[in-house]
């Protein structure tokens, strides 16, 4: 009995001795080395429409499907060749440049790494383009995942058109990159690192643009670019500034905590009121925080744009007045004394109206209470031009004399108020303050 069970435990020990070995080895193993693969041999298979499934591997070659006749197609003004194959190349590398210029995809086109099976849905992207990669006037009518992918050198989009999304999530373009005239059915480019000078110029964003979080360390060219639904730049740094000149925004825009070295921008394109259809209201087109709002004003002073960084001043303003509760009289007195008085002392001529609505308010007050008294003339009654000159002369403090307020009092509703020649003494205290804040406005907007 006692031989069977130091035979048991020997066994066990001999085996719990090889499973430690093994678990040794795989920890340590090597990773298996990647295969190389011939380019000529991949657009054999495109030529031949047969599917291209590659993973772990070199391509060694230029990919460039110049090389190979491909049915063509006319889209719009150019010809297209024909792409029937469905591309799917995951965690590999490409030693030569790569040229899809000139392309219709009709299937799905993925550059990733995925799970096992390669039909599944692209998640993780790792692919890397040692040489120039060109995708000039290309079209994906399944879309493209580009997830964690790296381009060591420059890269071509121009014209190219994402039908059904494009994926650049946490992708990296060591050099320039080239979307100029791109047209994007929807775009994800959240975390991605542009080391290089960004072209976007003339895109056209009919879905959503999404950057947040990306980080431009070159150039970002905006210009023209047409964006139709929300787009979205929040936590973007741009390191050497962005160019938004003549883009057009339909939907909302969002700089929450962007960081920007300069930007050109005009305020006409960021300012108003856009629908959301996620609430069904309608909201500010801009969203931005204080630390965005500094910045706007900052590079518009730089830019010599005194009247856009004027506008945008009064809009942070009038929207962080809005945060107070309805009930808080420094509300009421903000609109009163720096709203309507003078536009937070960027528009004189809000007080100049105001002055003249003061005015015309007094001139009903001293006509229908007839609170007014001609010294040559004691018993007549003041026509409305009469209010209206004493309404002036006590606004202006100008004062000729000859008409004068009563000792009687203002009852409103039974309710004593006040004499009206405290009246007229309150008249000329608002005239001499509102005549202030003009002057004032005026040299600060005007005198710069």
């Amino acid at each position: 009995m006692k031989v069977k069970e130091n035979t048991s435990f020997n066994l066990i020990i001999l085996i719990s001795f090889f499973l430690d070995i093994w678990l040794f080895q795989s920890l340590f193993a090597e990773e298996p080395k990647r295969i190389v693969i011939p380019a000529e041999e991949i657009l054999k298979m495109i030529k031949r429409g047969e599917p291209v499934f590659i993973a772990h591997a070199i391509i060694s070659g230029k990919l460039d499907l110049a090389e190979i006749e491909l049915d063509a197609v006319q889209y719009g003004p150019w010809w297209g060749r024909v792409v029937k194959s469905e591309i799917n190349i995951s965690d590999s590398e490409f030693e030569e440049e790569v040229d899809l210029s000139w392309a219709v995809f009709e299937k799905p086109v993925a550059f990733w790494k995925g799970p096992e099976s390669p039909h599944r849905k692209p998640s993780i992207t790792t692919c890397r383009f040692n040489k120039e990669v060109s995708f000039f006037m290309s079209k994906f009518n399944e879309g493209v995942n580009f997830y964690k992918a790296e381009f060591a050198k420059q890269v071509n989009f121009t014209t190219t058109e994402f039908n059904n999304g494009a994926g650049f999530c946490q992708t990296r373009f060591d050099k320039d990159v080239d979307f100029e005239r791109a047209r994007f059915s929807s775009s994800y480019f959240a975390g991605t690192w542009f080391a290089g000078d960004t072209d976007l110029s003339s895109a056209v964003f009919d879905g959503n643009a999404v950057f947040d979080g990306a980080r431009f360390d070159g150039e970002a060219n905006f210009r023209s670019a047409e964006f139709n639904k929300e787009a979205v730049f929040s936590h973007v740094g741009f390191n050497k500034g962005a160019d938004l000149r003549d883009a057009t925004f339909g939907a909302k825009i969002s700089f929450v905590s962007t960081t920007l070295e300069t930007m050109k921008i005009d305020w006409k394109q960021i300012k108003g009121v856009v629908w959301d259809n996620d609430t069904r209201t309608s909201t500010r087109k801009l969203a931005y925080d204080e630390q965005f709002y500094i910045f706007l004003i900052k590079t518009f002073k730089e830019h010599g744009q005194f009247r856009d960084a004027d506008e945008a001043y009064y809009d942070y303003r009038s929207r962080t007045r809005k945060f107070k509760k309805c009930y808080d009289p420094t509300r009421v007195i903000e609109v009163i004394f720096l709203d309507l008085s003078c536009g937070y002392g960027v528009k004189p001529f809000r007080a100049l109206l105001f002055g003249m609505a003061i005015i015309l308010i007094f001139s009903g007050l001293y006509y229908q209470f007839e609170a007014i008294k001609n010294r040559g003339k004691l018993d007549s009654i003041p026509k409305f031009k009469d209010a209206l000159y004493f309404s002036v002369n006590t606004f202006t403090r100008v004062g000729h004399g000859d008409w004068y307020p009563t000792e009687e009092f203002l009852w409103v509703w039974k309710i004593k108020i006040c004499r009206f020649r405290t009246l007229a003494m309150l008249e000329g205290l608002l005239g001499w303050l509102i005549l202030a804040l003009f002057l004032i406005t005026l040299g600060k907007v005007w005198i710069r």
